[in-house]
């Protein structure tokens, strides 16, 4: 079987008369069908000489590839003829290409050999025949191409070349774009020395200024609405008379004191921490622990530097003689609440 890969820049020969299903037409549709995957695709030939286009018959989607079975009908009229491959989506035509087709006439065997002297006629009827169908294929070719715009947009390199249609709903001109991958950048060679430089060619002649259109007409400005009249002030009441002070009532009775509650045990006191300050600031006491098990801690500022001696053994005696001598009473208050009653101590 002749396997024929369709292109939309050439004639694509389909066979001659009579090739039924020889030639297996194949269309790449990988870019198609990655932006519509679900999208339908059909196949119209139009041969040469017809005036309608039919749906082919013998199609079939593979992977990416949309196949054709070239039959008999589609062979049936020699000469250039046109198919249009079609994704439809939702309904609508949503890609199409359209291929120029050939199919090559056959010989026909039923007739009887010529004279010998006749065989430089057959010739020049062969001739005649190519050139009348290459006149015929040149001008299927132009009036194909009549009315024809042609884009090409560059693809990634290694991307599959792709081919679309558009036509204009108003002019009805056929636009092709073709997309095509760039090549891969190759090894840059050695630079050559550079060429003169060529001549500037002449400016091309200015286009007219498009005209500018009408500027629209200001809108009139609308009335000022008229400001309302301010209300009348009410007349302003005279200030009423002062009232008398009351006077003040009699005190009321003292109550009694009530009996002192009894004074709680006296707490074992308990040195805590005993830190040394900064010099000139204030000395600090803080009691932390339990009313039961209270602990004292002193914060003593440091003294201004003096000459440098030892604390004698008198000294640190009568210190802690002052610290033993201090004594305390814990005294309930409102609620949980007690306060400490130092005594003892110089």
């Amino acid at each position: 079987m002749n396997i024929l890969t369709m292109n939309t820049s050439g004639i694509n020969v389909l066979g001659r008369l009579g090739e039924n299903d020889y030639t297996q037409a194949q269309f790449d549709v990988y870019a198609w069908l990655s932006e519509y995957p679900d999208g339908q695709i059909t196949l119209l030939n139009q041969r040469c000489g017809d005036t309608d286009a039919y749906p082919v018959a013998g199609v079939s989607v593979s992977g990416s590839t949309v196949l054709w079975v070239v039959s008999d009908t589609d062979l049936s009229k020699g000469g250039v003829g046109r198919c249009e491959l079609i994704m439809l989506a939702n309904g609508t035509v949503a890609k199409s290409a359209v291929y120029m087709t050939k199919v090559l006439p056959a010989l026909d065997g039923s007739g009887e050999a010529p004279e010998p002297w006749e065989s430089w006629q057959i010739e020049f009827a062969a001739l005649k025949d190519e050139a009348v169908a290459a006149a015929d294929d040149a001008e299927a070719a132009s009036e194909a191409v009549q009315d024809m715009g042609v884009d090409a947009v560059t693809l990634a390199p290694g991307s599959d070349a792709t081919v679309t249609k558009a036509v204009d709903p108003e002019t009805g001109v056929v636009t092709l774009e073709f997309g095509i991958p760039a090549g891969e950048q190759g090894i840059q060679g050695e630079t050559g020395p550079k060429g003169d430089t060529g001549d500037t060619g002449p400016a091309g002649p200015k286009g007219d200024t498009g005209a500018t259109g009408p500027k629209g007409e200001k809108g009139e400005k609308g009335d000022t609405g008229a400001t309302g009249a301010t209300g009348a002030t009410g007349p302003q009441g005279e200030q009423g008379p002062k009232g008398d002070t009351g006077d003040t009532g009699p005190q009321g009775v003292q109550g009694e004191t009530g009996p002192q509650g009894p004074i709680g045990p006296t707490p074992d006191l308990t040195i805590g921490t005993v830190s040394t300050l900064p010099a000139g600031s204030d000395a600090t006491a803080t009691i932390t622990g339990t009313p039961e098990e209270p602990v004292l801690n002193l914060g003593l500022p440091q003294g201004a530097k003096g000459d440098t001696g030892e604390v004698s053994q008198a000294e640190f005696d009568a210190l802690s003689d002052v610290v033993r001598g201090i004594g305390f009473t814990a005294q309930p208050l409102d609620g949980d609440d007690y306060e400490l009653i130092f005594s003892g101590g110089d």
